[in-house]
């Protein structure tokens, strides 16, 4: 695959992750909690391998690793993903503490390494990532 193709590849994908992004905001705004569920399980699947059952279960290392493994110099990747679990994670329902906690702590995970694979500075990552961690407890 040629530099040009790749590029291309990267721009469709970013565009998809935003374009969903936007959507499961739309979705939210209508308390459509288990079709963001569905759809946020699907870009896990999609893009990263695993399912958000199972991403309430792995270690935050293990993630990294895989994080790394799918998302290897993708941060603008990275962080539409953290973006889009995060649309998941704010409709977590009450009673589900420790699935929301297991949640954003995957979330941290995810923003950090998007902080990190990226050389430039972005104030709102940043934010985002500060955000996350004031849900962590």
């Amino acid at each position: 695959m040629g530099t040009h193709s790749y590029e291309d590849y990267i721009e469709r994908t970013i565009s998809m992750l935003a374009k969903m992004l936007a959507r499961l905001l739309g979705l939210k705004e209508h308390g459509k909690t288990e079709e963001i569920k569905s759809e946020v399980n699907d870009a896990m699947k999609k893009y990263m391998g695993i399912e958000l059952s199972d991403l309430a279960e792995m270690s935050e290392e293990d993630f990294l690793n895989c994080i790394q493994a799918n998302l290897k110099n993708k941060p603008e990747e990275a962080e539409l993903l953290a973006d889009i679990l995060k649309v998941h994670a704010e409709t977590i329902k009450e009673k589900d503490k420790m699935y929301e906690q297991k949640t954003y702590r995957k979330l941290k995970v995810l923003y950090e390494y998007a902080i990190s694979a990226d050389k430039n500075y972005s104030i709102e990552r940043q934010q985002k990532f500060d955000n996350v961690l004031e849900k962590i407890r």
